[in-house]
């Protein structure tokens, strides 16, 4: 299986679990493979600082957070593309 079929595969699983709704899914598939590897690195970073708590790790992209605008972590993404991903996987490493 390529890289490329197996980040979208993990996506796919990680967009579900987010429940994303179709017009999200739509924007963030746009971002292309350097976005899918992004939004699944974030996905495995919330489960690596919230290894307890799955439905909080599941609840905090779609939270509004005043970080982001007032935005969810994945509005503000698909607000601003790849930028905006990677400000909001910058606010999860840092902690």
């Amino acid at each position: 299986m390529s890289e490329a079929i197996s980040h979208r595969l993990l996506l796919e699983r990680v967009l579900k679990e987010w429940q994303v709704d179709r017009k999200q899914r739509r924007a963030l598939l746009a971002l292309g493979e350097a976005g899918a590897e992004g939004l699944v690195a974030l996905a495995e970073k919330l489960a690596i600082l919230l290894p307890h708590n799955a439905l909080m790790a599941a609840l905090w992209p779609t939270t509004p957070m005043p970080q982001f605008d007032d935005l969810s972590p994945l509005d503000y993404i698909i607000a601003h593309g790849q930028p905006g991903l990677d400000q909001v996987r910058t606010f999860v490493e840092q902690g």
